[in-house]
This record gives structure tokens, C-alpha cells and sequence, in this order.
């Protein structure tokens, strides 16, 4: 993307926070930095997260998951104690209703601001080898709570009538505030710390990066890569049902490949593929009880996961003239379906804990910038600096946020 090679290209395809996948904002190159040289650069990427892809491909509010019918059967089905479940029944069948009528549904909302400020340190050790340090401060805001529509509410009124012919008038506190407050109700229940607005600043997972070029020359250029994740980010806390994480505390081990094709002095197109291995680990995990609902209060503190792989393939355009660069370009991910099993409770539930991880991602991106490179080499600007900035947009995926990105890169070569 620059006369003087950029750095961005060893971040093709790495999340700069947390490891499923991500919006990204770099654009592939084959570039490596020439022996000696050093490249600075801070790289900030600003996220707003309202919405997402669903399973299905549906463009919904990240909120989704709130959004549960409230029927007899489904409180029922959350409830342990014997004597609710029992008393719930007994309304139930007092009122003549079945296990499937509904009087309202849970509702909430979702917001998240992401805010990733990345120092990378690259340095040409050879002519051919390059290698970089990326080290992402993750600045997070969140802002969640969580309601109830009443839909039926002659329904509604006939319940609290029953318990309060029953003579129970604790149960009828109980019962208004779980029909009133659901969600908050269940997560007290099952030891969740409130749903609460947070704003945090977190080391991100640090990133170990490696390019050689193996090939050179006026029309071709081919570029190794090799990648490892050190797991220092935080992973989500077990007693928050609702975290923004700046890692998922595990390992990993990624390596691919560029490719630019020189079409004339001015315009190149570059095409880009890397593979991310998420090694298998044991980690504290909440074991859900039901397949559609992930609140539960048992913990396994030692559950076996294997986060499923991330394979990414990008293709790019880069024309630059006289310091200015424009870039746009494709970028497609898609992440395997994560594994969990452990010996605390049943099998299956275990395997509900993968319900939804399997991701796919398509963002076209676009990027205008300059540097002084050419200036500095015709002694005519006292050092070579970069600066550029890159939108992201996500047009379509699977279980992945689909906000818009923007992102600015500043660089210094030395």
C-alpha cells in the first residue's frame, strides 16, 4: 500500500480483540519492511454494536436473545424448586390454561461501543523477514437491561386473583415479580451478578507476528505468514451473563499467505489467505439446562473446549501516486463450530453450549491515505510518515455484529 511497505499487512485477518471473528479493517499486502528499517504505528478502530446476523442469516438487534415468550411452560421449565414450579402449575390448571399460553414475552436492549487502541512495533530483520508485535488496549462501553411486555393482561389479573384466593399473599410479591422482572428474578436466582451498564479498559490478547517474502521481483511478490496469540485478554466472567471480553483466554497459532500482482508502477491487486487454529483448553463455563437458554447456575470450572478455527480469504486493489493510496477490497471469514464436553453434568449439555458459535463474515473495505515516503527520499520532508484511514462494511454472515467500522492508522518509519 506504500512505497515503504506498510505494517497493516501482517494484521490480514488477526481480530484485534478477542478471537471470534471480527470486523476488520486491514486490507491484504505481500510487502515487507527492507532490512534495518522500523515501523510505529497506532492503529484505532471505533465500533458502535447494536445489531447482528443471526443464524439464519436475519438482520436482528444483538438483543435477540431477550426476546423469550413468557408462558407457563417456559417459567416452569426455569424453575428448580418443586414448590414454584407446583404453585405455577396449580394457577395453570386453575385458570384452565396450557403449558403454551403466553401473556407477554421478556424484551431487552443492547448496546456496545468498542473502542481498540493497537501500538505495533514491525522491524525488517532481513530483507526478506519481518516481524511485529501488536499489542491492543480495548476500551469498552455497555449498556444493557432487560424488561417484560405484558400481551394478556386479563391473564395476567386472573393469576394474581387465584394466588390471592389461595390466602399467600408472599406468593403473589414472588409471582408479580416474576412476571414483572423475569430476567433479573432467574439471574439473582442462579448467582449472575445485575445486568449493569460498564465501561472498561482491558489488555487485549498481545500478538506475535512473522512475514517472509519468498519471492520478489517487478510483476510478482509472495509473502509468508506466521501469527501467535498470547492469551492475555480477559475472557468472559462466568457471573455476567452479558460481558464485552478482550480475549477468550487461549492460544493460538496462525499462518497463511499473500500475493501481489504488479500491474504497472502504480496499481496493484493482491489477493490473501490465513488460517487460525484455536488450540483446545479447560476453562469455567456456565452448563446450560436448556437448550434455548444459556442463564443457568451450574458451573463447571474445569469444561474441555476446543474454539472452532477461523479461516479467512481476502482480495484487494491498492493504487497509490505521489504518496496518496487508495485501496478497496473483500474480506470473507468463517469460523467452525467450537466443542465443549466435561464429566460434571450430562453430555448434551455440553453440546448446547455450541448452539450459534459457527460464524461467517463478509465486509468489503475501503481506505484513502498519504505518507511523505517519496518526500523523504527526495530529501524534501525530514522523516517518513503515514496516515490513513479505512471504513469497514459488513453486507452479510452468520452469528456476527454487522455495525459499520471505522478505523485510522498513523505510522512512522525509522
Amino acid at each position: 500500500m506504500k512505497k515503504l511497505i506498510l505494517v497493516a499487512g501482517f494484521l490480514m485477518g488477526v481480530p484485534l480483540w478477542a478471537n471470534p471473528i471480527q470486523t476488520p479493517f486491514v486490507l491484504p499486502t505481500a510487502r515487507v519492511l527492507p532490512k534495518g528499517v522500523r515501523n510505529l504505528s497506532y492503529k484505532g478502530a471505533l465500533i458502535d454494536a447494536s445489531r447482528k446476523f443471526n443464524e439464519s442469516g436475519q438482520n436482528v438487534t444483538i438483543a435477540e436473545p431477550f426476546f423469550q415468550p413468557l408462558s407457563f411452560g417456559k417459567i416452569m421449565e426455569g424453575e428448580q424448586d418443586p414448590a414454584k414450579r407446583g404453585l405455577i402449575e396449580d394457577t395453570m390448571n386453575a385458570l384452565g390454561a396450557d403449558p403454551n399460553d403466553s401473556f407477554g414475552q421478556t424484551t431487552g436492549q443492547v448496546n456496545v461501543k468498542v473502542n481498540a487502541h493497537v501500538p505495533v512495533l514491525a522491524w525488517g530483520l532481513t530483507k526478506k523477514l519481518t516481524v511485529a508485535a501488536v499489542v491492543p488496549i480495548v476500551k469498552s462501553s455497555l449498556n444493557v437491561d432487560a424488561g417484560v411486555q405484558q400481551q394478556n393482561a386479563a391473564l395476567h389479573q386472573q393469576m394474581i386473583g387465584d394466588i390471592k384466593a389461595k390466602g399467600a399473599p408472599e406468593k403473589v410479591v414472588e409471582f408479580l415479580d416474576k412476571m414483572n422482572h423475569p430476567v433479573a428474578e432467574k439471574m439473582e436466582e442462579y448467582g449472575y451478578q445485575p445486568l449493569q451498564n460498564e465501561n472498561k479498559t482491558e489488555l487485549g490478547d498481545i500478538r506475535l507476528i512473522s512475514k517472509y517474502q519468498v519471492l520478489s521481483n517487478e510483476i510478482n511478490r509472495i509473502t509468508l505468514t506466521g501469527a501467535l496469540t498470547v492469551p492475555t485478554g480477559q475472557d468472559q466472567d462466568v457471573n455476567k451473563a452479558v460481558d464485552v471480553i478482550s480475549g477468550d483466554g487461549q492460544t493460538d497459532i496462525a499462518f497463511g499467505a499473500d500475493y501481489d500482482y504488479l500491474l504497472n508502477e502504480n496499481l496493484t491487486l493482491t489477493v490473501g489467505s490465513l488460517y487460525t487454529v484455536q488450540l483446545p483448553d479447560t476453562n469455567a463455563e456456565r452448563i446450560p439446562f436448556r437448550v434455548d437458554s444459556k442463564l443457568t447456575p451450574d458451573i463447571d470450572p474445569n469444561t474441555e473446549r476446543n474454539l472452532g478455527d477461523i479461516w479467512m480469504v481476502a482480495a484487494a486493489t491498492t493504487f497509490t501516486y505521489k504518496g496518496f493510496v487508495a485501496a478497496a477490497g473483500y474480506n470473507f471469514q468463517t469460523r467452525q463450530r467450537d466443542e465443549y464436553d466435561g464429566d460434571m453434568f450430562a453430555p448434551n449439555r455440553y453440546h448446547w453450549l455450541a448452539e450459534d458459535t459457527k460464524q461467517k463474515m463478509h465486509t468489503a473495505l475501503a481506505s484513502l491515505g498519504y505518507n511523505t515516503i517519496h518526500l523523504f527520499r527526495q530529501k524534501k520532508f525530514p522523516i517518513p510518515l503515514g496516515v490513513s484511514l479505512t471504513h469497514t462494511q459488513v453486507f452479510a454472515g452468520e452469528n456476527v455484529v454487522n455495525d459499520a467500522l471505522t478505523a485510522l492508522d498513523l505510522s512512522i518509519f525509522f
